[in-house]
């Protein structure tokens, strides 16, 4: 048989063990589960023994293992949940093993070792003592013995001629059981028959023969494999023919004391089936009846029954076989052994009956009694067991008064009872609330509660009696949930997360089982009503934290959820549901990322992971560094840089060759702080890699490889370096200016200045007057430039003249003051990056912004820490994004990286405004981007009648003002609330702040605001019109005179290109060399010269002010000039101006 099947046997057999003995705890020894749950397993057992040996199970080095092996995952986890396997820790022992010759007895005593509690092993002197004094040492080694095997041969029925006998014995069973009609055995071994002690032994092999042949070839014990032996027949009527009359009772219960101890019912069945002849059959039948053994007789007598009442139930009690079971049964009871038997069972009968009576007069006695209030009769342990029939009876009767009294003194006395009190209780307690979730009686089960959670909390044994707790209060939550009683299913739930989340200590065998529970008990419907209810903000956000405890299925659910949902605030809700959850769900989370989805649900999985922070997560993340979505690289190497913190290092190095050129810069940055060979190695190879990648990296690429080679003292980096430098005239390095090499040349200077040069094996000191004389220039290159001499170890760049910074008004700056003033630079270098550290925890970026620049001007050389003080500034304006701000503009932060986001984020002033609160009126010179964070806002303009006309309503994640930010122009529309908003402002003065730190950064944001519907657009779009005239395109030359304040010409004249006009203003092309210069135009008063009709000689000069300056071919220094005319022109003036205009052409 094949090692699998073998494996499932024994795992059945094991398993109807494991149910004897969780039956065994829970219900009264003599009731009748108890009764059927052991004859299985005995059964099941024996049936194992005979077929296979010895079985042996237990713990190899911790694991679970089966005859020695290991066995697979799926077996090994049905062994772990067995109760008997984890009893073997209770116990304190590491194997037990089941060999085939144990009986009925044996088998009870090994049951009472597995079904004992803790308090009485610990009573006993501990398990091994416990086991020693049941004297079962044998099935509980100390050291595996790899099982006993049955033997795999069977004894021929006849041996052929050709064999030799292997005793005188066997052959003369092999002669007696073969029909030789005429022939007679030897003479020398019938005269050995007058030996008593051969004699007992030709009778024994002679019975073994029978019961081996068919006991070893019928796998299936059953009523069928009782048949006839004509060959055993033989052999007992041949035998008494050879053996004299007076021997045949003395010799008989000799050869039956061998027999006995050994058999079981089922031999005893297959001899008593046979037929028997008179004389010594006689003796021999009746020997087997009186001579057994009575508890080996009476399990006799009720296989006979069992299998009888099989064949009855089958339809076949009229087969042969029945017939004979049937008819030896009726004979066996008329025997004075079976008489015996049914006097005992008449009588037992009775004593029952009798016992009954007591009994219910001492239970009705006893329920009474703890109705009145006295709690001693529950310290009876029939009368435990009799109360779940009792309170079911009582409401049957209508009677839910005294039902709800017992269960409340039960659960009661349960609570505050002793150990062994608590043992007895909680079993007879969950048999009750069984019966009353089967009755659907929800008050009175929920009374229950208070029991079952105080044993769930302090029980740490995972068996039935924990498993059936747990299960009923998991039934009561669901059924507290549905009926909005969520106190006392919160209640039930708490209990179960602090388990799984190990806040309540507890084995793991406990924690698991609670697990199994729980998500086997998941509600799809209750999980989408939670949902539902937390995302609209409704319950105090009770509903996000029952879905966050409910395990696993919650997690799936949620995730399936994230990936579908399409609004970005429910998306954020639902990742901080899933951070919470933490590592139930990383298995779920790991198995969908390798998922095809859009690039934002791969984003919004990478971020969960991030949040768990399990460092085993990053190869799961690693592939996504080359996704074809950028904004899903960028957050792989966010979650890789935070959750490898511990081992950064050796990750930033493997993401070297992981991550796409675009974010290698990024990669570089994250290196900076480790400074050592392996490091400049990679680093330094990637300045001949970069002459492969795209044009628009490879400078910001190049400049980081150069601010860490300048930090190392490796060979390598120096070698990294001259490489680079000798490959300068390649075509693919044209893109490098020359501050480039200078830097690199730079670089090397300082790596020759500060080591020994090494000629001949000895040591020559560089002269240091040698190290001012000026560089020669490259002979290769002879557009090379010179650069300054420079001195040894320390380069000092030219300085800008500028003005002192006063950094005394700091907060926190007297004791960095008076640290320099002593001398004392290091010092007060580590105070200075003390204070950025705390400024930038507290969000004072200002301040954190102010003391690196102190820092760069005590000590510019002091690269680390002023790099790292700029890193622990970046972090932490990164780290104090609010994650709803971080949703709401996550378009946006797609856009712009990390540092760029986090810099535009704390340029920012944030607002909140009131409903109906005006924000900009019409025609305000504001230039500010105003970032609708929530709320809603309305954009408005006021018509010739005076009245508001809507344009259109602004909503959370929406930008409006970008026309005066980047464009010069007066708002041309209004702004105000319709609810209350959360709004942040950008100025126009922080664009000019970027341009040295950030410099792509106003772009990213112009494109971003532009790319969005301006006002121009929704107006051609939606037909609507702010203004009270109608526009006509027209050409021609303009003179544009700028005017002073009081009106008066400034003698500032220039000359554009016209291309509309109407009766309230006018619009011209203009070119003006400087963008600076076109916002200064803005809202200037000035004169309009334009020819009318007639001729040039004839103008009009028409006095307004400039309300727009806006970009038209910004390569060619092209604008549009928007005026805005004092007076509205009279409709003959402007037919007169068309006319010329069209004339002109």
């Amino acid at each position: 048989m094949s090692r699998a099947k073998h494996f499932e046997k024994a795992l059945e057999a094991l398993r109807l063990l494991n149910q004897a003995v969780t039956t065994s705890r829970l219900y009264p020894a003599v009731s009748p589960q108890v009764t059927n749950a052991v004859e299985k397993a005995f059964k099941s057992a024996q049936e194992l023994g005979a077929e296979y040996g010895d079985l042996a199970f237990g713990r190899v080095d911790g694991k679970p293992h089966l005859w020695g092996e290991e066995p697979a995952s799926e077996e090994k986890q049905a062994l772990f949940e067995l109760v008997i396997y984890r009893h073997l820790d209770l116990l304190g022992v590491d194997h037990f093993t089941l060999k085939p010759d144990f009986d009925r007895i044996l088998f009870k005593k090994i049951l009472i070792v597995f079904v004992s509690r803790k308090e009485k092993i610990n009573r006993e002197g501990g398990g091994r003592q416990f086991i020693t004094n049941l004297e079962l040492q044998d099935y509980f080694p100390e050291t595996y013995e790899p099982p006993t095997e049955p033997s795999k041969t069977r004894p021929a029925v006849v041996p052929s001629s050709a064999e030799k006998p292997v005793d005188p014995a066997g052959k003369l069973v092999d002669f007696l059981s073969t029909d030789q009609p005429g022939e007679q055995p030897p003479d020398e071994i019938v005269s050995k028959l007058a030996e008593d002690q051969f004699a007992i032994e030709t009778l024994v092999s002679g019975i073994k023969r029978l019961t081996t042949r068919f006991t070893n070839e019928k796998n299936e014990r059953t009523g069928s494999s009782l048949v006839l032996s004509s060959s055993y027949t033989r052999f007992v009527n041949g035998f008494g023919d050879y053996l004299a009359s007076d021997k045949h009772e003395p010799l008989t219960n000799s050869a039956l004391q061998t027999i006995f101890p050994k058999a079981d019912a089922f031999t005893l069945c297959l001899l008593l089936v046979q037929r028997y002849g008179s004389g010594f059959g006689t003796t021999l039948f009746k020997g087997l009846c009186d001579g057994c053994p009575v508890e080996l007789f009476g399990d006799t007598i009720k296989l006979f029954r069992e299998f009888a009442a099989a064949f009855k139930a089958d339809g076949k009690e009229n087969q042969p076989q029945a017939k004979l079971i049937s008819n030896t049964l009726t004979t066996l009871l008329k025997t004075k052994a079976g008489k015996q038997i049914v006097g005992r069972e008449r009588a037992q009968a009775l004593l029952e009956t009798s016992e009954e009576d007591r009994k219910s007069k001492r239970l009705q006695a006893g329920v009474k009694a703890l109705l009145e209030g006295d709690t001693s009769s529950l310290r009876s342990e029939e009368i435990v067991f009799k109360l779940p029939s009792t309170i079911e009876e009582l409401i049957q009767e209508g009677d839910q008064a005294n039902a709800l009294r017992i269960i409340e003194r039960a659960s009661a006395e349960m609570l505050g009872g002793d150990d062994e009190l608590r043992s007895r209780l909680i079993q007879s307690l969950i048999l009750i609330g069984e019966n009353l979730l089967r009755l659907k009686h929800w008050l009175l089960l929920d009374k229950l509660s208070g029991a079952l959670i105080s044993w769930v909390r302090e029980s740490d044994e995972g068996d039935f009696v924990y498993e059936k707790s747990a299960s009923l209060l998991q039934e009561m939550m669901k059924h507290a949930w549905q009926n909005n009683d969520y106190q006392r299913g919160d209640q039930i739930l708490s209990v179960f997360h602090k388990i799984r989340t190990t806040q309540l200590p507890k084995s793991p065998p406990v924690v698991a089982l609670i697990g199994r529970i729980q998500d086997r008990s998941s509600d799809q419907t209750q999980l989408e009503s939670l949902l539902a209810t937390y995302l609209k903000g409704e319950g105090k956000g009770k509903s996000g934290e029952r879905l966050s405890m409910l395990g696993r299925p919650a997690g799936n659910f949620l995730i399936d959820r994230l990936v579908e949902n399409e609004e970005s605030e429910e998306r954020m809700k639902i990742i901080d549901l899933l951070v919470k959850m933490g590592p139930v769900v990383s298995p779920v989370l790991l198995q969908r990322l390798q998922e095809s989805m859009p690039w934002y649900g791969t984003r919004n999985l990478i971020k969960l992971i991030t949040g768990l922070v399990e460092p085993k997560h990053i190869d799961a993340v690693m592939p996504f560094l080359k996704h074809q979505d950028l904004r899903v690289q960028r957050e792989a190497f966010i979650c890789i840089h935070t959750i490898g913190k511990a081992q950064r290092r050796e990750v930033m190095l493997r993401c070297l060759d992981e991550v796409s050129e675009t974010l290698l810069p990024q990669m570089l940055k994250a290196l900076q702080p480790f400074n050592d060979a392996e490091v400049a190695e990679r680093v330094g190879a990637l300045l001949v890699r970069q002459e492969q990648l795209a044009d628009r990296v490879r400078e910001d690429l190049v400049t980081q490889v150069l601010i860490l080679l300048q930090r190392s003292e490796s060979a390598s980096a120096r070698e990294a370096l001259k490489t680079f430098l000798e490959h300068k005239n390649r075509p693919a390095n044209a893109i490098f200016g020359e501050h480039v090499w200078q830097k690199v040349t730079h670089i090397l200077g300082q790596f020759q200045d500060t080591e020994p040069e090494i000629e001949g094996g000895i040591e020559l000191v560089v002269n240091p007057e040698a190290a001012l004389s000026p560089i020669a220039p490259d002979p290769v290159t002879p557009k090379a430039i010179t650069p300054e001499p420079v001195a040894p170890k320390v380069v000092t760049p030219p300085k800008k003249e500028e003005k002192k910074q006063d950094y005394s008004r700091l907060p926190g700056s007297s004791t960095v003051i008076e640290l320099l003033d002593k001398g004392e630079l290091e010092l007060a270098k580590e105070q200075i990056m003390a204070i950025i550290a705390r400024a930038a925890r507290q969000r004072q970026f200002p301040i954190a912004e102010m003391y690196r620049e102190w820092l760069m001007d005590i000590d510019s050389m002091a690269l680390s820490q002023i790099i790292r003080a700029a890193e622990i500034i970046e972090e932490e304006k990164v780290a104090s994004i609010d994650s709803y701000d971080a949703e709401t503009w996550s378009e946006l932060y797609d856009e712009l990286s990390t540092e760029e986001f986090a810099t535009l984020y704390h340029s920012m002033l944030r607002k909140t405004y009131k409903n109906e609160e005006l924000i900009v009126k019409q025609g305000s010179m504001q230039s500010r981007l105003y970032f609708i964070s929530s709320g809603k806002v309305k954009l408005f303009y006021e018509d010739e009648n005076g009245g508001n006309v809507l344009v259109k309503i602004v909503n959370a994640g929406e930008i409006i003002g970008a026309e005066t930010m980047f464009d010069a122009s007066v708002w041309t529309v209004s702004a105000g609330c319709i609810s209350q908003a959360e709004i942040m402002m950008l100025d126009l003065k922080m664009l000019t702040k970027w341009r040295e730190d950030m410099p792509s950064l106003e772009s990213k944001l112009s494109v971003f605001c532009m790319s969005r519907q301006s006002l121009e657009q929704f107006f051609k779009q939606t037909g609507k019109d702010r203004r009270a005239s109608k526009r006509h395109k027209v050409s021609g030359r303009v003179n544009n005179v700028l005017l002073s304040s009081e009106g008066e010409e400034t003698g500032i004249t220039s000359r554009g290109d016209l291309f509309d006009i109407s009766l309230g203003g006018v619009s011209f092309y203009l070119r003006i060399s400087q963008k600076s210069n076109a916002r200064l135009l803005l809202g200037r008063n000035t004169k309009i010269v334009i020819a009318t009709e007639g001729g040039v000689t004839k103008q009009t000069a028409i006095r307004g002010r400039i309300i727009a300056v806006r970009g038209h071919q910004i390569m060619e220094n092209e604008y549009s000039v928007h005026v805005k005319f004092d007076q509205d022109l009279e409709a003959s003036e402007l037919k007169s101006i068309i006319k010329a205009c069209s004339n002109s052409k």
